[in-house]
Parts: C-alpha cells; sequence; structure tokens
C-alpha cells in the first residue's frame, strides 16, 4: 500500500492481536493472511505465531582477490 509518489500510505489498519489501530508502516501481514499486526504485538509474540516465515537469503556474489 503505498501513495502515487511510492512512499508507504499513511492508511490506518487493525492489529489482529491487539486490535489496536495503526498507520500502515508500523504494521505487516498476517502469515495466515487474516489481517495486520502491529510492529509491538509482532516483537512481543512468544508463541511464534504471528512471525511470517524466514525467507531464503540471496546468494552473496564472490568475492574478487
Amino acid at each position: 500500500m503505498f501513495d502515487a509518489y511510492g512512499n508507504p500510505s499513511g492508511e490506518q489498519l487493525d492489529c489482529i492481536a491487539c486490535g489496536q489501530t495503526y498507520e500502515r508502516p508500523d504494521v505487516t501481514a498476517d502469515p495466515e493472511g487474516r489481517g495486520a499486526v502491529c510492529s509491538l504485538c509482532l516483537t512481543t509474540d512468544r508463541t511464534g505465531l504471528l512471525v511470517l516465515p524466514a525467507q531464503q537469503a540471496a546468494p552473496r556474489p564472490a568475492e574478487a582477490h
């Protein structure tokens, strides 16, 4: 969700974990596709249910010697 200039929009979304409303830059997608999760709930999630699966890191280019 970006504005016409490519910046994150100021749209407000409700966190599915705590129910509070946050602006778009402060939330991320829920791994189950149920909605948005705020950064506070994401960092304090002790169950691991709100964390998105790890992504494979891109291979690093070989260093020149």
